[in-house]
């Protein structure tokens, strides 16, 4: 059986190394995901050896593997990463709100993004004793926050 190019190894951007690279495929299989069946893939970073997964656009049959790759999405989308003039409390909690974001965890995610807003508004001098929406209007109030 001749190997298939397109599916073998593909070029990508890492989102961990950030280096355009390519990746082999190390495990393949049909997954049920929405009530539809998506090949499912991990994929290793030539350049890194860090892995990403891949579900591909639904497939009309269960059992019957495409030779053709057609992404659907890749986790995680881009490795998050922060200005380095930003506190290191804040910057952890967007890298992990991000983080939470890419692997669909939107919970987690919309739970550490208040967070990170929370603990801006406190940096900017905002009084730690009022609700978060009431931080915010007062630095807008007092021209810290447009």
């Amino acid at each position: 059986m001749e190997k298939n190019s397109d599916w073998a190894i593909r070029k990508f951007t890492c989102p961990y190394c950030h280096a355009v690279s390519a990746f082999d495929c190390v495990f393949s299989a049909k997954g049920l995901y929405g009530g539809e069946f998506h090949p499912v893939s991990v994929w290793s970073c030539h350049n890194c050896d860090r892995a990403i997964f891949i579900r591909g656009t639904e497939s009309t049959y269960k059992h019957v593997v495409e030779q053709n790759l057609n992404i659907s999405s890749i986790s995680p989308a881009s490795e998050p990463t922060v200005d380095s003039r930003v506190p290191q409390g804040i910057a952890d909690d967007f890298i992990e709100a991000s983080k939470d974001f890419n692997i669909a965890s939107y919970k987690s995610s919309a739970v550490m993004a208040r967070r990170t807003i929370q603990k801006m508004s406190l940096n900017l001098g905002a009084i730690k004793t009022k609700k978060l929406y009431e931080q915010i209007e007062e630095l807008k109030q007092t021209g810290k926050l447009h």
